[in-house]
């Protein structure tokens, strides 16, 4: 018998006999694939101590079914993105390139994660020793960090694509730039989530005992410092960035709706000569609008402003939309697609 049996044994006297029952068939199996190693053996039945509350076989059954939906909806969602973009040529555009990293990220998380997981609940122990649970504490953080900093790239390059766009035809991401992007997205997680496995934090069973995760529960320098490190570099920064991205995109579009509405107005008045000018709002649009330079013969094929109220004839309202396409195509040139930085016209 080893020690960490003997100290089972001494101690028994002070559990109820359910709890020792219990604790010994943790200890015999946790013994069994993992000898040298007798705290992680004795975390299947004590914690810093104290026993563990027990968990009703109901509640491990109810998680594993958790697990389980989670995992299979994971699964099916991701896999189907990685298929159609196996499937149509046409979606591998050097933006939804991030798209599908993230896609796949997420997808490991379920094959490498969740699997796992779902055995040792159905279990109702941790059934993978301790390589195993080194493992699927490192496959979900570093998965799960990959996401997350994808999604924050994504978000980013959607906000450079419409409020700082190069110009028509042209984009920030190549093919050659987002692999670049995804390389450094990978060195970047796999760089925070290697420190527990070489010595700063490390990755322990939690909850009850059915999964692994870094060691969130240990209050020392090595394990408190890790968490502060990994919350401001892997979890606000990429928010900040997310909500920096997308609020300056919402500010960018709220901006250009009021651009289109009041040069539909402004345009109107061009070509109605009974149009109130009171009826369009001008202050708030560029002075280098082309709202305020009267169509003429050259630039605008043969568009002439009305000088009689016509609107309502054929004739005039095609007048009419071809001079706000002509607007339209001038501003989209200038904001540039949100699609690779593609014009459509």
């Amino acid at each position: 018998m080893d020690t960490v049996s003997a100290a089972v044994i001494a101690k028994a006297h002070t559990w109820p006999a359910e709890t020792v029952m219990l604790g010994m068939h943790h200890v015999m199996n946790a013994t069994d694939y993992d000898n040298n190693n007798a705290t992680f053996a004795a975390w299947n039945f004590q914690r810093n101590g104290t026993t563990d509350e027990e968990v009703e076989f109901s509640g491990f059954e109810t998680v594993a079914v958790v697990i389980a939906a989670i995992g299979i909806a994971g699964f099916l969602s991701n896999g189907a993105v990685v298929l159609l973009f196996l499937k149509f040529r046409q979606l591998r555009t050097p933006f939804n390139m991030l798209l599908l990293n993230m896609s796949v990220a997420d997808l490991l998380v379920s094959v490498c994660g969740n699997t796992l997981s779902f055995a040792s609940a159905v279990r109702h122990r941790w059934l993978w020793g301790r390589p195993g649970c080194v493992w699927y504490g490192f496959a979900n953080h570093l998965f799960g960090l990959v996401s997350l900093i994808s999604l924050a790239v994504i978000s980013y390059e959607r906000y450079r694509m419409v409020v700082k766009p190069k110009g028509p035809g042209s984009s920030y991401l190549t093919y050659n730039k987002v692999g670049l992007a995804i390389i450094f997205i990978y060195l970047y997680c796999l760089l925070w989530t290697t420190l527990p496995i070489v010595g700063w934090s490390s990755y322990q069973l939690e909850g009850p005992k059915i999964s692994c995760s870094v060691a969130w529960e240990e209050h020392s320098l090595s394990n408190t410092s890790y968490i502060v490190a990994i919350f401001i570099m892997c979890l606000l920064l990429p928010l900040l960035i997310i909500i920096y991205s997308y609020c300056r995109l919402w500010y960018k579009v709220k901006k250009f709706r009021r651009y289109f509405q009041d040069l539909l107005c402004c345009g109107r008045r061009l070509f109605d000569a009974s149009a109130s000018v009171n009826t369009c709002n001008t202050s708030a649009m560029p002075r280098h609008s082309p709202v305020f330079q009267k169509p003429d013969s050259d630039q605008y094929n043969g568009i002439q402003k009305s000088s009689e109220p016509q609107m309502k004839t054929t004739g005039q309202n095609a007048t009419y939309r071809q001079w706000i396409e002509m607007q339209t195509i001038a501003v989209v040139v200038k904001a540039d697609d949100v699609n690779n930085g593609e014009v459509k016209t």
